[in-house]
């Protein structure tokens, strides 16, 4: 099928489906077909149908645990102005949806994606929230990845740039967490310079940090990408490389994997 066509199956399962396994296995696919395989101008056109589908499911039939599933991923596609807007109202309890409250890991979420999008009080949007944060350690990991959610892209490129440090990785879901930010789909352009530098440090990355790190590195900084520049990156990594340890080249393979069908079907690319 194509993307558009898969999103519209999708999305009619979702109306009928009422396992919850499924429903948030149907709503991973849909995420990453909106901010993935479809063009720029596809996801602006689709976006009024698609909020308004997962927000109908957030407020539905299905028990909470479900509905809390639907809206995340409101929370992670809301494209257009009324579905940014509505954002900013549940991140400021002006908007609620009875029998799923917002922890405070939900408003941080908010906050950042509210932030992702270049809302134009975006800073006083991450100030608020940071001085409402109880949780030291969570206060901590915000500080720590606001950096990767600033509009200035040079305020991105030093916190990228930080990494380089293995004192700055030693906090690996923090790290992570930042990196994936700094790749969103809506920064993915500005990040196209961090993809080679990224792949240079995965031998130390491996070295200095935990078994699954280097494979979550690389997912973190690929997978808000499918511009033929970034294929063509990991491509041309991978042929200067034929020294990577091989279970190394396994896992940029397999990271890389999204990132080559996208850019293959969004826009034409023609690589290997």
């Amino acid at each position: 099928l194509a993307p558009g066509a898969f999103l519209d199956v999708a999305l009619a399962g979702l109306a009928r489906e009422d396992v919850e396994q499924n429903v948030s296995r149907v709503l991973g696919y849909v995420s990453e077909t909106f901010w993935r395989l479809l063009t720029p101008e596809e996801r602006v056109a689709r976006a009024p149908a698609l909020e308004a589908a997962l927000w109908s499911g957030g407020t539905g039939r299905l028990p909470a645990t479900a509905r809390a599933a639907f809206l995340r991923t409101y929370r992670d596609v809301a494209l257009t102005d009324a579905g940014v807007a509505r954002l900013r109202r549940l991140w400021s309890g002006r908007d609620t949806v009875p029998g799923v409250p917002l922890s405070e890991s939900d408003r941080i979420a908010f906050a950042s994606e509210l932030a992702l999008r270049g809302v134009h009080d975006w800073a006083e949007i991450l100030d608020e929230q940071e001085q409402e944060i109880r949780n030291p350690d969570r206060k901590a990991r915000f500080r720590f990845v606001r950096p990767a959610l600033d509009a200035d892209p040079e305020v991105r490129m030093a916190f990228f740039t930080s990494l380089a440090d293995p004192v700055n990785r030693e906090r690996e879901p923090w790290v992570l967490e930042g990196l994936a930010d700094l790749n969103h789909p809506l920064r993915a352009g500005s990040a196209l310079s961090t993809i080679r530098p990224s792949l240079d440090l995965l031998e130390e990355v491996q070295r200095t940090g935990d078994i699954f790190f280097p494979g979550r590195w690389l997912d973190a900084t690929l997978g808000g990408h499918s511009e033929v520049e970034a294929a063509d990156t990991v491509r041309a990594f991978l042929d200067e490389r034929p020294d990577l340890p091989p279970r190394l080249r396994a896992k940029v393979l397999q990271s890389a994997d999204m990132v080559w069908r996208a850019a293959a079907i969004v826009h034409g690319w023609q690589g290997p």
